[in-house]
């Protein structure tokens, strides 16, 4: 892990357009950190597919756009 010392445990992510490039690489990130991952994008990637299937128990997905003004409230729920 790069930072060794950044530790996450027993705190909840969310990360928004997570299911490829720099939002799931952030994902991965705070999971190896100890984090409860919530990842939210619009579509479900064979890339955010793996890392779930990796993180079961850890790592959740929920199908939301950010542009939808009740998203948020809905990804926090």
């Amino acid at each position: 892990m790069p930072l060794s010392s950044f530790r996450l445990d027993n705190k909840v992510a969310l990360v928004t357009g997570g299911n490829r490039g720099i939002g799931l690489a952030i994902a991965e990130l705070f999971a190896e950190a100890g984090a409860k991952v919530m990842v939210t994008s619009r579509s479900e990637t064979p890339a955010l597919k793996a890392f779930l299937a990796a993180n079961p128990g850890t790592v959740h997905w929920i199908k939301a756009d950010v542009t939808d003004e009740d998203a948020p409230e809905t990804m926090v729920k």
